[in-house]
């Protein structure tokens, strides 16, 4: 870093600026006033394991444990992994440290934090719309693990019999000697697992599609108002509240994922589901929606592209080494999603042995692969009452973890953009956070509906993930990489961290290059690909998968706009100076 940069942020935090002629110096001593300024009002961490424990909550959330399996079991298992891995060195763990490191210069949260680069501060709107939308659909899934673990704390487990109301003729836990269910008399249709009944006739009471909406679940809206409740006393007071709270919903879960893991790779069968898992398919890793799902999960995941990073990395101290954290939680999020990847598979491998069935067609993949599967492995252990206490309640850790650190990112940047009117009185952010998890709770009461799973299946592919997600993480490395500057950023970056980093040396080069070139060409090349290839939106139900109409495809493709409009707005908006 050059000695006048350095001079003009030092001299921004001791109330003196220094003067130059040159412009991009004028403008740079501008962001270092500010930045300065904001770091000495700013809260900070109590301490800094918390910021560590928050953002591993975040990280390792539903994305690892819930969503990680059913990709891969959508995708061909180690196919999945091809894309997986490749973005997420190229594209994962940069734009990780990117996103923290900005939010800790600028001590600014998703939006404020480009005041560095005005014109894209679209990207930062585009996060909040996101976030909104990762805050309505994501708590949905919370729910529905709520009131699984009520049903099996109070001592029953419905799920795993025949003999209830809302069984059908076709209900049957019985499997043949050709490894097929074996039909009931009286039935049909196809047969099905008493779990598969439970989860799509009992918990998702499913309508006949997203235009029939049907009436609401009245207990899946009383578990949202409870889980609203929860995660409003857990991040009310801002970061003083979300840090304590890291410590228990961030070690909890990872106990329980270890406990899981072990019972079952000792599952006879487990080594087929791990094979299944671990071994790629070429032919299908070349699938243009492999490529976007997989990307979009590991951004996803990593909590990449929502403004999360940033607005928590803007409370950290000064010259806290992000890059030795960040690197560590990367290590850590990937370890978990290969965990619950073997935990869900030894389970589908002991499935399979037992049924006979190919790996193939021994569950069914979609959101509701945990709800389905799991429970029905569950049910033949020892004290299954225990192991589902377990399995939802580490659901229920993981998830509150991610969804209080969503919501404390929301908060933050739009208490940023007005922070003289909410430093007047204390009492203004916490009404701020309660409005916002009002607002959040009503924006989420369509998708607890009987038809509700189909407005959250578009939401998970179009509004909080996908194309809209690898779009924003584009434009973030477009922005930094090349109308920021790699080398402006790698002196930003020196003068945090107080001693010698050589831009020219490993590991600056490696991330430099991956802002500038591999990632947005990576992401830019996926998302092309598939809106090249695009097709209506389908879902999977128990016996057949259903074909969004029209009214389908124009509700995801709204929902994709609605996350990345703001990007252009803003930057023709800036240009021009509208």
């Amino acid at each position: 870093m050059s000695s006048s940069r350095s001079d003009l942020l030092i001299g921004s935090e001791s109330t003196s600026d220094s003067a130059t002629a040159d412009d991009e110096s004028k403008s740079s001593s501008l962001i270092d006033c500010e930045a300065g300024k904001t770091r000495k009002t700013r809260q900070k961490w109590d301490k800094q394991r918390e910021f560590i424990l928050t953002v591993a909550g975040s990280c390792v959330g539903l994305g690892n444990v819930w969503r990680f399996p059913y990709l891969c079991y959508k995708y061909g298992g180690g196919a999945f992994f091809v894309p997986y891995l490749t973005f997420l060195f190229f594209a994962g763990i940069p734009t990780m440290i990117m996103e923290v490191s900005m939010g800790q210069f600028m001590s600014l949260g998703g939006i404020e934090v480009w005041n560095m680069m005005p014109i894209a501060k679209g990207v930062g709107y585009a996060c909040l719309i996101l976030d909104l939308w990762m805050n309505v659909y994501y708590i949905v899934i919370l729910s529905w693990a709520l009131f699984y673990f009520v049903q099996a704390l109070s001592g029953h487990s419905p799920w795993s019999s025949c003999d209830n109301d809302f069984n059908g003729p076709c209900c049957s836990a019985v499997y043949g000697p050709n490894g097929t269910l074996v039909t009931p008399g009286g039935c049909t249709g196809e047969p099905q697992l008493p779990e598969s009944e439970y989860w799509f006739q009992r918990t998702l009471n499913i309508s006949s599609g997203v235009d029939d909406t049907g009436y609401l679940r009245w207990e899946l809206v009383s578990a949202l108002i409870f889980l609203w409740i929860v995660v409003f006393f857990c991040v009310f007071k801002g970061i003083k509240s979300t840090g304590k709270a890291a410590y228990v919903t961030s070690s909890l879960p990872i106990i329980m994922l270890i406990f899981l893991v072990v019972r079952g790779i000792s599952l006879p069968g487990a080594s087929i589901g791990i094979k299944y898992f671990l071994t790629p398919n070429l032919e299908k890793a070349m699938n243009a929606e492999v490529w976007v799902m997989a990307g979009s999960q590991v951004m996803f995941s990593y909590v990449c592209g929502q403004g999360v990073l940033s607005s928590l990395g803007s409370f950290n101290k000064y010259d806290f080494n992000i890059l030795k954290w960040t690197s560590r939680l990367c290590l850590l999020n990937c370890s978990a999603s290969i965990l619950a990847g073997v935990a869900i598979f030894s389970v589908l491998g002991n499935m399979s042995l037992e049924s006979g069935v190919a790996m193939e067609s021994v569950g069914r993949s979609g959101p509701g692969l945990a709800f389905i599967v799991y429970p029905r492995a569950l049910s033949g252990l020892p004290f299954p009452l225990l192991w589902y206490c377990l399995f939802f309640g580490m659901l229920l850790m993981l998830g509150i973890a991610s969804q209080c650190a969503e919501v404390e990112a929301v908060c933050t940047m739009i208490v940023d953009l007005k922070q003289h009117w909410f430093d007047k009185k204390s009492i203004r952010r916490p009404l701020f956070v309660a409005l916002s998890c009002i607002i959040c709770f009503i924006m989420a009461l369509p998708m607890v509906t009987q038809g509700g799973i189909y407005l959250f299946n578009l939401c998970d592919s179009y509004a909080a993930s996908g194309i809209a997600l690898l779009v924003i993480v584009f434009s973030e490395c477009l922005a930094i990489g090349w109308f920021y500057g790699a080398d402006k950023f790698y002196d930003d970056l020196h003068h945090m961290f107080g001693h010698k980093m050589n831009p020219r040396e490993k590991p600056w080069t490696i991330f430099g290059v991956c802002w500038k070139w591999i990632t947005p060409v990576l992401c830019a090349v996926t998302c092309g690909a598939k809106i090249a290839a695009w097709q209506s939106p389908t879902y999977k139900l128990a016996t057949d998968t259903y074909t969004y109409p029209s009214v389908g495809n124009g509700i995801a493709i709204c929902m994709l706009l609605s996350s990345i409009i703001a990007i252009p707005i803003y930057a023709i908006k800036e240009e021009f100076r509208i």
